[in-house]
C-alpha cells in the first residue's frame, strides 16, 4: 500500500496541508503516524476524486 505524508498528499490533492490538520481534527480524514510523529495518509483513506 503507498502511503503519503501530508505534503504530499497537500501537493497531490490541490487541499492545502492546513486544511488536512483540519479535516484530521474533525475526524474526517484519519491519519496514521510513524514512530516519529510524521502524518502519513494510505490510498484508501483517499477520496476517489483525488
Amino acid at each position: 500500500m503507498t502511503t503519503y505524508r501530508i505534503s504530499q498528499l497537500a501537493e497531490r490533492s490541490g487541499v492545502p496541508a492546513t486544511t488536512l490538520r483540519f479535516y484530521e481534527d474533525a475526524g474526517v480524514l484519519p491519519a496514521d503516524r510513524t514512530p516519529a510523529g510524521y502524518r502519513v495518509y494510505g490510498d484508501p483513506k483517499l477520496p476517489d476524486r483525488w
